[in-house]
C-alpha cells in the first residue's frame, strides 16, 4: 500500500497533468448584502454613540483614509452638547469647514434671554430654547442646509461633498453645503465643433452644467429638476426643459424611463442610450 502511494506520487510529479476546466466555486448573490450593513437601523438615532459606530460601520471608516468623522463639543444655551461631522477629505472646502461650521459651533454661545422690565425693575425672562432652530439660525452661517431623516439619505449627501452634522439628543442629519473638491475647467467642445455658437462645453461636475444652461437660457420657465440613477453608483443627473413648451407627457415618460433603469452603474449619456436600445 505504502509503495503504491509512493508510486503514484512519484508519477504526479514526472508526468505533465492537463489543468482542469472546472473547479468546485460559488459565489453567493448579494454577498455584500449579507453582511452587517442589512442589521444597521437606517434611521437617525438620538444617540450620538449609536450613530456614529452605525456610520463607522456603513463608511469602515477604521480603513478608509478619506473618510472624516470628527467629534467636537458643541456649546449653546449655556449647555454642551456632543457633535459629529462627516465628510470626505478631497470633496470638501476646508477652509469653510473650519471658519464657517466647526468656529461657530464650538465657540462658547451666550445663554438664551431677554431682558424685560417689571414695576421700574429689569428681569430676565428665559426664552424657550429649540437646538436644531437655534443651529439653524445663529450658528451655521451657510445658505444651503438640508435637513435628513435617514442614514441613507445622510450618506448619499455626503458623498456629493456636503458635510453632515450629527448633534447628540437630536434625530435627524443636517446636510451642509460646503463642496470644494476639483473639477475640470470648461473648455472648447472636441466632438462638436461650431463655428458660430457657443465654445463653451459641458464638463464632469453637475452644478457647472446647468449654471452654464442658466446662462444661455435667461428663462424663469427653465426647470432644472435632479435625481439618482445607477443602483451602485448612484449619479447625479439633471432633467432640464422650459415648461411654457416643453409636452409634459413627454416629460414625464422621460422621468419614468429614467427613474425605472435597471443598471448598476452609469458612466456615461451613452451607458443610458445603449440600456434602451437593447
Amino acid at each position: 500500500m505504502f509503495m503504491k502511494k509512493s508510486f503514484n506520487d512519484i508519477k504526479n510529479l514526472i508526468l505533465y497533468q492537463m489543468p482542469k476546466r472546472e473547479y468546485d466555486f460559488s459565489l453567493s448573490q448579494n454577498a455584500s448584502k449579507n453582511n452587517l450593513e442589512q442589521l444597521i437601523p437606517n434611521i437617525i438615532s438620538t444617540s450620538l454613540d449609536t450613530n456614529l459606530s452605525n456610520l463607522n460601520l456603513r463608511y469602515s471608516a477604521k480603513i478608509n483614509s478619506d473618510i472624516i468623522l470628527r467629534e467636537f463639543k458643541l456649546k449653546a444655551h449655556n449647555k454642551t452638547f456632543k457633535a459629529l461631522i462627516v465628510c470626505i477629505d478631497g470633496m470638501i472646502d476646508s477652509d469653510l469647514v473650519n471658519n464657517f461650521l466647526l468656529r461657530p459651533l464650538m465657540q462658547t454661545n451666550s445663554k438664551s434671554q431677554k431682558s424685560i422690565s417689571l414695576n421700574g425693575i429689569k428681569v430676565q425672562k428665559r426664552i424657550k430654547f429649540d437646538l436644531k432652530k437655534y443651529i439653524h439660525d445663529i450658528l451655521v452661517p451657510q445658505n444651503d442646509i438640508n435637513e435628513v431623516n435617514t442614514l441613507d439619505d445622510l450618506i448619499l449627501g455626503v458623498n456629493s461633498g456636503n458635510c453632515a452634522l450629527l448633534v447628540d439628543t437630536m434625530n435627524i442629519g443636517i446636510l451642509v453645503d460646503v463642496k470644494g473638491y476639483k473639477a475640470r475647467e470648461i473648455t472648447n467642445p472636441s466632438n462638436e465643433v461650431v463655428v458660430r455658437g457657443s465654445q463653451e462645453a459641458f464638463v464632469e461636475k453637475l452644478r457647472t452644467n446647468t449654471t452654464m444652461l442658466r446662462r444661455l437660457i435667461n428663462n424663469e420657465n427653465l426647470i432644472i429638476e435632479e435625481s439618482t440613477i445607477g443602483k451602485v453608483s448612484k449619479t447625479n443627473i439633471a432633467i432640464c426643459y422650459l415648461k411654457n413648451i416643453a409636452n409634459y407627457e413627454l416629460v414625464n415618460e422621460v422621468k419614468f424611463r429614467i427613474n425605472n433603469l435597471d443598471i448598476d452603474y452609469i458612466i456615461s449619456s451613452r451607458t443610458i442610450r445603449a440600456t434602451y436600445s437593447r
